[in-house]
């Protein structure tokens, strides 16, 4: 067993779902964040484990030389890298998403070649089934995407594409260029990346529902409808995970041999129809809340739409993906829990302010 993680983007929904399971499991955690207010939120998380977790703040992730105090500090076994540059409404792609997504998978890279030491094994990214989507083929209907399929947008065609264009080429820019630096730098260590597809699933910690990552929003947005709402709720949901698998999924690739050098594909066939009838088949109160759609379409459109393969995860790593049911009525249950206290604590206020 590596004794002693690295989590890169310890503050963020993965790396939380990482820690938790971590210290459960007896490792000790160095978890890195870029502000103050991060790493308190992680502490505030889980304040009785001083002695497995330590947070370490660094301020520019696509600098090699900023991952040295927590590589320094500590004998890391493993690093598992969920940190990756995120800007909703960039100005300029280049710049703001393209640039920093490739920089910052090379960063941790050349970090733990330079600073690590003999004990780093293994670096274990989290990559996007982005990666594996190829946006030529629309829906292809036919086409069962696998761990050997690569996005083939170049970086010129990501940068004019778009936002969304210019964040799928991203991912799949910054997975092929930290494959090419392990060819070419032959580290000590080897490389493992995990593709994981939509991910939804409840949180560790309290959240807010005024300020939910954009996975959450998208299935609160079909109880609570937004004026704005996220745009991939109006495009085609073809793939998700829930995020304790995408957890199990890079905890279980620290210690098995077998996948050093292997890219996992962590996704399951979906649709929205799907998503409707199964929030309202596993809580019913959420059958007046979520519009019904067209009950069943979901099955129609698997003859239009592309399929996923990932069973690697579960052939090569041990995990058996959770239900689309037991993942959504978790999550809504937290959601749901959140509201009731949010009308509690509104009408509190307004008994205070009248």
């Amino acid at each position: 067993m590596a004794d002693t993680l690295l989590v890169t983007g310890a503050n963020g929904y993965v790396a939380l779902h990482v820690i938790k399971e971590a210290i459960a499991l007896g490792y000790k955690v160095v978890g890195t964040v870029r502000s103050v207010a991060a790493a308190e939120k992680v502490m505030a998380i889980f304040p009785d484990s001083s002695s497995q977790l330590q947070i370490v703040q660094l301020h520019d992730i696509t600098k090699p030389s900023d991952f040295e105090k927590a590589f320094d500090k500590f004998k890391i076994g493993a690093v598992i890298n969920t940190a990756s540059p995120l800007i909703n409404n960039p100005r300029d792609v280049k710049a703001d998403v393209l640039d920093p997504a490739i920089k910052s998978g090379v960063a941790i890279l050349e970090a733990s070649a330079r600073y690590a030491g003999p004990q780093l094994r293994r670096v274990i990214h989290v990559g996007s089934f982005a990666s594996t989507l190829d946006l030529s083929l629309g829906l292809a209907p036919g086409k069962t995407y696998s761990p050997s399929d690569w996005n083939q947008l170049t970086y010129d065609e990501s940068a004019n594409g778009g936002h969304r264009t210019a964040y799928i080429g991203s991912k799949a820019l910054a997975e092929k260029r930290m494959w090419h630096w392990m060819k070419e730098n032959t580290p000590a260590f080897d490389l493992v990346s995990v593709d994981p597809a939509a991910i939804f699933g409840p949180h560790v910690g309290l959240i807010d529902l005024d300020h939910l990552n954009i996975s959450t929003q998208m299935i609160w947005e079909l109880v609570v409808p937004s004026p704005n709402p996220p745009p991939y709720n109006s495009g085609h949901l073809g793939v998700w995970v829930d995020v304790r698998d995408v957890s199990a999924a890079l905890l279980a690739a620290v210690n098995v041999p077998e996948a050093g050098g292997e890219r996992f594909l962590v996704a399951q066939r979906c649709h929205w129809q799907l998503v409707r009838d199964e929030a309202r088949r596993v809580l019913p109160e959420l059958q007046n809340r979520i519009d019904a759609g067209e009950p069943s379409a979901w099955l129609a459109a698997q003859a239009t739409t592309y399929d996923v393969d990932g069973s690697k995860v579960s052939k090569i790593l041990g995990v058996q993906y959770r239900s689309l049911g037991d993942c959504l009525k978790d999550s809504y249950k937290q959601l749901l829990e959140a509201e009731k206290k949010k009308m509690i604590h509104l009408s509190i206020f307004y008994k205070m302010d009248s």
